[in-house]
Order: structure tokens, then sequence, then C-alpha cells
């Protein structure tokens, strides 16, 4: 069904592993079976673990997770538009959240974009509280807010580390020199308690310690282990994609015109925004998901350029034209964007459900969708080619697109050894140049 309603918020590699893991934490707990590795924090298919023994599915409490997690995002960031400037502004959120389709699209995935963004907004919303009034409460909830959002998206941290000491200092103004020190050190122990416990956050911190690299900043080209990678434009371009892509802020070049009406008096937020930017400049690699976090944040801190915008849009009589043009232009993206996300979502339950009809259960071999036959409940052992020199069986099945995947150097070795040592014969033929063999 084109408009999706069939969609159930597996897009990527990536939502398909938060669901498997969510399904086998379940099984743990029911059977203590091991619930083997995850490369991310653990909150979100935590959540849905606990949520799914109600009765309800799964990958859908995944969905509905992400779902009013937006939601609860959209609402603390009207509440800090009314702590600070007096207005719920609705239009605003509505041209630069509502109807921005990398924003919405965060709420549809089972993934934890949306949830950390939820978190992010939580903590801002108490720290501006925090600063209108120095009350403890307010830096509990600050806490509560940053330690969940930390393990739900490890992003989170360089965003808020600034503004979190902020709030520290400002909570402890009154505290003596000891105190603040014991305070100080039993955070930090603490800190390094949980650290090492999850040996999965050292190791990728240490990873991107080591790849990270300011001269990323004017790159569009990596090389990984396998591949190259291009994109559009350099790092030191993508990493403003908040303040201007049309997947995020579609009308955000008019408010580049009024950016000395931006609100530089939260200069903690812009600098924990600006170290996350520089953050996220130096890695390697582009991923528009990273926006998520930080898109809201963005938009109380540019919000006084909005006013200022349509203030003049309505002397020259064009404020109509600009919101009904905002709107339109966000709904062609939309057709662009979820036109292939749901096609790619039909692809993968096809090629699922053709898997579902092989006739034994020799392990399939496979790249790509090899984490959706697993969200779709194809039995067979399955394994990626991405796995290095793989001992192939015979009467086993390849599921694979050799022109779509030829300059991927890692899996096009394991390919080119199949083809080697067996005969392939095509046993179905997908759509898009993909096929399934089997090996003789």
């Amino acid at each position: 069904m084109w408009l999706g309603f069939d969609f159930n918020g597996l897009y990527g590699q990536d939502a398909h592993e938060y669901l498997r893991y969510s399904k086998a934490l379940k099984e743990f707990m029911e059977t203590g079976t091991d619930p083997g590795n995850f490369f991310w924090p653990k909150l979100f298919p935590m959540l849905g673990t606990v949520i799914g023994f109600t009765g309800i599915p799964i990958g859908f409490v995944l969905q509905l997770i992400s779902l009013f997690s937006m939601l609860g995002a959209i609402y603390f960031a009207q509440r800090c538009l009314l702590l600070l400037y007096k207005t719920s502004g609705g239009w605003y959120l509505l041209l630069a959240a509502a109807t921005q389709v990398y924003f919405v699209r965060s709420g549809l995935l089972v993934m934890s974009d949306a949830l950390a963004a939820f978190f992010v907004m939580g903590f801002v919303y108490n720290y501006l509280r925090l600063r209108r009034k120095s009350d403890f409460k307010y830096f509990i909830w600050i806490v509560l807010f940053a330690t969940a959002g930390a393990y739900t998206r490890y992003a989170v941290v360089p965003l808020i580390a600034i503004p979190l000491i902020h709030a520290a200092w400002m909570v402890t103004q009154k505290w003596n020199v000891a105190l603040r020190i014991a305070s100080g050190l039993a955070v930090i122990g603490v800190g390094c308690l949980i650290l090492f416990w999850n040996n999965k956050a050292i190791g990728l911190t240490t990873s991107i310690a080591e790849e990270w690299n300011w001269q990323h900043l004017f790159n569009r080209e990596f090389i990984f282990q396998s591949h190259k990678e291009s994109y559009w434009v350099p790092n030191g371009v993508y990493i403003w994609s908040n303040f201007a892509h049309v997947g995020y802020l579609s009308c955000g070049v008019f408010l580049l015109l009024w950016c000395r009406r931006w609100n530089f008096k939260l200069f903690f937020l812009w600098m924990g925004l600006l170290v996350y930017l520089v953050f996220l400049g130096g890695i390697g690699f582009q991923n528009q998901r990273f926006m998520v976090i930080s898109h809201l944040m963005v938009l109380i801190l540019i919000f006084p350029a909005f006013p200022a915008l349509m203030s003049w849009l309505k002397q020259q009589r064009l404020h109509w034209v600009f919101v009904a043009g905002a709107l339109v232009l966000n709904a062609a993206f939309f057709y662009y964007s979820f036109s292939k996300m749901f096609a790619m979502h039909r692809f993968e339950k096809n090629v699922a459900e053709r898997a579902l009809q092989l006739e034994d259960d020799q392990p399939i071999y496979a790249f790509y969708v090899t984490a959706s036959l697993g969200s779709y409940d194809v039995p067979n052992e399955r394994i990626d080619l991405w796995e290095k020199e793989i001992e192939f069986e015979k009467g086993g099945y390849v599921i694979f697109n050799p022109k779509q995947f030829a300059d991927n150097n890692r899996v096009m070795k394991n390919w080119e050894a199949v083809n080697r040592d067996f005969e392939l014969e095509i046993i179905d033929e997908l759509p898009e140049n993909w096929n399934i063999y089997r090996i003789q």
C-alpha cells in the first residue's frame, strides 16, 4: 500500500537490529537465553521489551515509542517557547518540525532517534527552568533526562555535556568548596563505573577518538574497510543541516537573514550545540539521523528570527504565500523521501516472503537484507556476506545483487569465492536485479 498504512517502521538495518535485540531481551527474561551482543545503548529496545509483556507486538510497541517520543519532544519544545518567549509558536513548530520530513520520519521508525530527541528536549526544558529559578528539583530532572538520553543514543552526550556542567554549577553555587569537590568526584566516579560496566561504550568511544579528524570537515569522500562513500557536500556543510536542509528546515534560508535575532543569551546551549556539530564534522561519515537529536534545540535557539521574518512578510502581504510555499515544499519532499522509504520497505517484505517459501532449512547467505529476514521470521540460519572468508555449504541459498554492491570489496570477495568454488542456480528472480541462488 503506497500510503504506508501497512508500514511497520522497519527501514534500514538499524531498525531490524533494534527489533531483533528487543525480542532477544524478551526471550532472555522468559527463558534465560543469552540475547547476544548489541552495539548501541539498550534503553530503547529495553522499553520495547518491557511494554511488549502486555501482549502488544514488540515491533508495534517500538514504533509507538518513536511516535509518542516525537510528539513529546514537540510538546517540550512548545513549553520552552512559552518559557522563553511567552508564545507557543504554533506556526513555527508546524512549519519547522511537525511537517519536516526527516524529523517526522523519526517518529515512524523502529529506531531510537525520536526517543533521544525527547530526552534532550526534556533536558533543555528543565535546564531553562533552572536558569530562571535555581531549584534542586529541576536539577534532578536534568540528570534523569540526561542519563536516559545517554542510554538511548551515545551522541546525546557531547550535545548536553556543557549545559549539564553549567546546570551543576548553578545548583551548587551556595555550596562550600569541599562539598562541591566531593560531589564532583562522586559524579565522576559513578560515571566511570557506568562506563566501564558498559564495555560497548568504551569500545565505541575509543573508536571515535581514533578515527575523529578535524580534516573531515573539508571532506565529502571517505574510505571504509570495504568501499568508498561519497556525499553531496563536505562534512563542514552537512553539520548545519538543522538550519537549512529541506528535510529539516525548509524555510531556514529565510531565518538566516535574521540571524542577529537568534537567542545568543543561551550561551551554554549554543556551546553544547557547537561541540556537537564539531564532533559530527570530525567523524568519517555522514548520517542525517544525528540531526534529529539536535533539531528542536536549534529551533529554540533561532526562534526570534521567525516572528521577525513573519512581521516583514506581513508588511509585504506575503506571509500566507510563505506559509503555503513552505507547506507545499515540505509535502513535495515528503512524497520524494517517503516513496523511497516505502519502496525499500516493500522490497524487504517481498524478499522475506520469497525466502519463507524455500523448500528446506539450509542456510541463507545474504547482504543488505540479512537483518530483515530475521525480522520477518525466516527460520533459516542467516549468514551475512560481510563476514570474512565464509565457508559456504552446498545446498545453501544466496540472496544478493552483485551489480548493486560491485564496489564493496569485502562482500564481493565472498561472492567471487562462492562463484569460484560452486555453481549457482537462480531459483527465484526478485525486483531490482536481485536473485535467490541455490548453491550446487
